[in-house]
């Protein structure tokens, strides 16, 4: 679980869980964060369940080109249940792709 934090002008957070465990991101900040892949701010793969509650996602980006998925702000790949709730989602950028605030892809 990742409860109040801060992340700021860092590189995006990668959570590749693949585990059972639920994932939890709670009350956290993720601001002026840059990428050169998915997810500007935070980008988690193949976890059977992930829950973001309460958190603010802004200004971040995802500066790469020639990808179809992106997501400049959290970038969801091949998880599970995925529940959103009560986020504050704003000026989040993409180079190329779509989701310029979240993309959430199921290959």
């Amino acid at each position: 679980m990742l409860k109040e934090l801060v992340f700021m002008a860092t590189p995006p957070i990668v959570l590749v869980d693949g585990s059972s465990a639920e994932l939890i991101v709670e009350g956290s900040t993720f601001a002026d964060n840059d990428s050169q892949r998915n997810g500007g701010a935070l980008a988690i793969w193949d976890s059977p369940s992930v829950r973001l509650f309460d958190n603010e996602f802004f200004d971040n980006a995802a500066d790469l080109s020639g990808y179809q998925y992106s997501g400049g702000g959290v970038h969801l790949y091949e998880n599970g249940d995925i529940e959103i709730r009560n986020n504050w989602i704003s000026g989040n950028t993409v180079g190329d792709g779509g989701g310029g605030g979240i993309a959430s892809i199921r290959a």
